[in-house]
């Protein structure tokens, strides 16, 4: 469909919250198919989905497979599916766009996987096998949206035909083939099809989403807007909206073409994607949202079409460049010796915190060596390798860069549960060759560098090294070295691990002899520089 003179792309996601692990689907609309993948929550670039629906194996994409024609429908092909979502008995709903129909196929994932899925409803057409599409009460043109209510009543985006159906389950039943609608939204009537001008009249309405307290919001593409109706259930025919959404994040800064929306069941926060706009909008909960009906977050994102949202509120977003993006809590990392703004490197201990989570409710520390790669069944994977944990809590982590880590570019942070693959926090940063920093006394990168005289005692202001004596000085950050231990495990005390070259260390103004520089022995990521002091 177009909508309003700009071409609109396709394609859908859902998650199915009802499954353990839940399940993730997407609806490849290009490719006439449906995309299951059986872990939303560990589902990573480059996998393969684990079931497909509407073809017959994963190299096929025909029309109503597999016929391949777009004039003969049946039970198992799709043509150019768009919405989809699951119910609470974990059963697939699908807007079967260039078919006219919308259909149900009984939970996707335990039919043997060498069977191809079939619906066992249709919605929107008399049968599996007809395509009628003038405007009525039972059938459809251009099925976009699916929506579900609390007690799981249906409705739909009919995108051509301008309007919203709406379809009572019947109280203690079940849907039947050919059901007709109850309630008609965006039209006088089930017979008309006018896009006149007014809040209550649809130019090509696109994804829906419903809130806990069965409230429809609705992306009309064309008039680039979103239109909410309260309590759907009980609505008559040609409801007028409790809400108009035209703005994001000021008066003057517009939607365009906002094509796909999700609401989120824990937060009510709104979602939505701007699709000529590139960005990904968030709104407030309804309740505050009347008072004040503007944005107040944004995203960027290569023309969005379609969202939702998984189990934990992390963002997943079908792009225009045919890719499923996943967004997470953001990280950020630095220096756990001084908490500067710097690079990692290997070798570095490192501090996290998240943005807007938390990473656990405990708080705990490593007790034994070699340091520990999980605590409290978090994790943190630096490109895939885990990372030794000294510190968890809420909203830190002090962990080990590992040595494997590249000393240019970037790299992925992630956090995540382990038993499970929940990710919590991830991010992309970047790295250098070393990112030298002194441990404090403090402990917050302020005042005295940490530091034992030639006797091995604390050096203090009370016990300070003398002129010509020798003073150890203890740091992070010296970076890769080929000899060293593997990852978490001390280093030796029977030998030393020096640094490849010695660095420049300047007492006052004068260069001071370093005579040794390596990770200090016994010690986990701590870099030792013996240095005499000038005389």
């Amino acid at each position: 469909p177009n909508g309003g003179g700009r071409a609109v792309l396709s394609g859908g996601v859902t998650i199915d919250r009802t499954s353990n692990p839940p399940r993730l689907y997407v609806a490849d609309s290009g490719n006439n198919r449906i995309l299951g993948f059986a872990n939303a929550l560990t589902v990573k670039p480059g996998d393969l989905a684990d079931i497909i629906i509407g073809q017959a194996d994963r190299f096929s994409a025909v029309v109503n497979s597999p016929i391949n024609d777009p004039d003969i429908q049946n039970d198992t092909g799709l043509f150019n599916p768009t919405g989809i979502i699951t119910d609470a008995q974990g059963n697939l709903w699908v807007a079967d766009t260039g078919n006219g129909r919308v259909l149900r196929f009984p939970r996707p994932f335990d039919r043997p996987r060498d069977q191809q899925q079939r619906a066992t409803l249709v919605i929107g057409q008399s049968g599996f096998n007809i395509k009628l599409t003038d405007p009525t009460r039972t059938n459809m043109r251009s099925p976009y949206g699916i929506a579900l209510t609390l007690d799981g009543h249906l409705l739909v985006s009919d995108s051509t035909l301008n309007r919203l159906l709406f379809f009572r389950r019947p109280a203690g039943g079940d849907f039947s083939i050919g059901q007709a609608a109850d309630t008609v939204f965006g039209q006088r009537d089930f017979i008309s099809q006018s896009t006149p001008e007014g809040d209550n009249r649809f130019n090509v309405p696109g994804h829906l989403a419903m809130d806990t307290d069965d409230r429809v919001y609705v992306c009309d593409m064309g008039k680039s807007r979103i239109v909410i109706f309260d309590r759907v259930p009980s609505a008559s025919n040609d409801p007028a909206p409790v809400l108009v959404l035209r703005s994001t994040l000021s008066a003057n800064d517009g939607l365009r073409n906002p094509q796909g929306i999700t609401v989120s069941e824990r937060t009510g926060e709104i979602w939505v994607a701007d699709g000529q706009n590139n960005r990904l909008i968030r709104y407030p909960r309804f309740d505050l949202l009347i008072f004040n009906p503007l944005a107040n977050f944004r995203l960027d994102a290569p023309l969005p079409v379609a969202l939702a949202l998984d189990p934990f509120d992390n963002l997943i977003v079908a792009d225009g460049t045919n890719r499923l993006a996943f967004h997470y809590a953001r990280l950020v990392a630095i220096s756990a010796a001084h908490y500067l703004d710097r690079d990692l490197s290997p070798g570095l201990v490192a501090t996290m915190a998240p943005l807007g989570i938390r990473f656990t409710e405990q708080t705990l520390t490593f007790s034994t060596v070699p340091v520990p790669k999980e605590l409290d069944d978090v994790e943190v994977l630096v490109n895939d390798v885990a990372a030794p944990l000294y510190y968890l809590s809420p909203t830190i982590i002090n962990f080990y860069v590992p040595m494997s880590t590249p000393t240019s570019g970037t790299i992925d942070v992630l956090v995540q549960k382990k038993s499970t693959g929940q990710i919590l926090a991830s991010s992309t940063l970047p790295t250098a060759v070393a990112t030298p920093g002194f441990f404090t006394t403090t402990q917050n990168g302020r005042g005295q560098i940490a530091a034992l005289n030639e006797d091995n005692t604390i050096n203090s202001a009370a016990n300070p090294v003398g002129r010509g004596r020798v003073i150890q000085l203890y740091a992070t950050g010296q970076g890769f070295l080929p000899d060293a231990p593997p990852d978490g495990v001390p280093a030796p005390s029977d030998r030393l691990i020096s640094t490849p070259s010695r660095p420049r260390v300047i007492i006052n103004t004068a260069d001071a002899e370093v005579q040794f520089s390596g990770l200090a022995p016994g010690f986990v990521g701590v870099w030792q520089l013996n240095v005499r002091v000038p005389e």
